[in-house]
């Protein structure tokens, strides 16, 4: 397994401004937040699904301004790879490239995004 990622700060390139109280975490902010923010590089090679989403997490941003996002109903060790090379899309975008490589449903809250096997989110809706 390999996992590169660009050693640009990602709080610069998410334009991350500590200044002001943190955002409301309603669901429209969830949405234009991931849709907005660009990710710089990303250059995942058989990386598991754990990695790529603590890439993800932008731990250079605090919790309280930043969309959480988590593999909800995966094992927490999935033997899930995901392999995605990209330069500048934004995180919804590559959210979306995620979700299609492990099979599940992009499931939106408010300051979370969870990632559902396709199966279990099918059985949610029932």
């Amino acid at each position: 397994m390999v996992l590169q990622v660009s050693l640009f700060p990602m709080g610069a390139a998410c334009g991350f401004d500590p200044a002001g109280t943190p955002p409301d975490r309603t669901l429209e902010w969830t949405f234009l937040d991931v849709s907005k923010r660009t990710v710089p590089v990303i250059d995942f090679d058989k990386s598991s699904l754990e990695d790529a989403l603590d890439f993800l997490n932008t731990p250079e941003i605090p919790k309280s301004y930043r969309v959480e996002i988590d593999a909800k109903g995966f094992e927490e060790k999935s033997n899930r790879t995901i392999t995605l090379k990209c330069k500048g899309k934004t995180m919804l975008d590559v959210l979306i490239e995620v979700a299609d490589q492990v099979d599940a449903n992009l499931v939106f809250s408010p300051g979370r995004i969870s990632l559902v096997p396709r199966g279990e989110a099918d059985k949610a809706q029932r």
